[in-house]
């Protein structure tokens, strides 16, 4: 009780959706008047908060099978991100997991932080990279307006209750001219 939500279409509000896709115990519609797929009814957010508890690996074996999983976007993104920025600036990772793309950024030259509501990944990321990780989530009033230089979300943005919420926090965290990473998996 209390673990689900019915949602309308979080980009134009639309409440007409059509099944699409089951993953699981998932069942995702494709909204009618604008195509977003998203789940529906939708988790809340208590049961986000702990569901993502156990997210992420914990064990050693099971960890380094994550980073090597994600390797491939860990160094594509870093090097996309040299190529378009003239210099090491400001970044924060939202989601950022156990910290691993985070520390390859913090060694090329950038401020980083991250944000990770998962205890396991966020402790990770502190203990072993020392890095600066919140468990608080967007929107936030301590970050200042075009705070940073880049803003990554690498598979957050579809488990987000309100993305469009969170993308205009983004918007106002980024300097002018700044740049947004956004990956996510294809559902189809």
């Amino acid at each position: 009780e209390g673990m689900l939500v019915l949602v309308r279409c979080h980009v134009c509000g639309d409440d007409s959706a059509a099944p699409f896709i089951r993953e699981g115990c998932w069942q995702y519609f494709r909204c009618r008047g604008c195509s977003l797929v998203f789940l529906h009814p939708q988790p809340s957010e208590a049961f986000l908060d702990e569901h993502y508890q156990h997210y992420l690996p914990t064990g050693g074996p099971a960890r380094m099978a994550w980073r090597r999983m994600m390797q491939p976007v860990t160094a594509w993104s870093a090097a996309l991100l040299e190529r378009r920025c003239k210099r090491p600036g400001r970044l924060l990772d939202v989601g950022c997991g156990h910290g691993f793309f985070l520390k390859a950024m913090a060694d090329l030259g950038w401020a980083v932080e991250g944000i990770e509501i998962s205890a396991t990944g966020r402790d990770y990321a502190r203990d072993v990279f020392g890095l600066k990780v919140s468990a608080r989530t967007l929107p936030r009033a301590d970050f200042a307006d075009g705070q940073f230089d880049v803003i990554t979300l690498f598979y957050v943005i579809e488990h987000l209750t309100n993305p469009r919420a969170v993308l205009a926090e983004v918007r106002r965290l980024l300097r002018p001219g700044g740049l947004v990473l956004l990956r996510w998996p294809h559902t189809a």
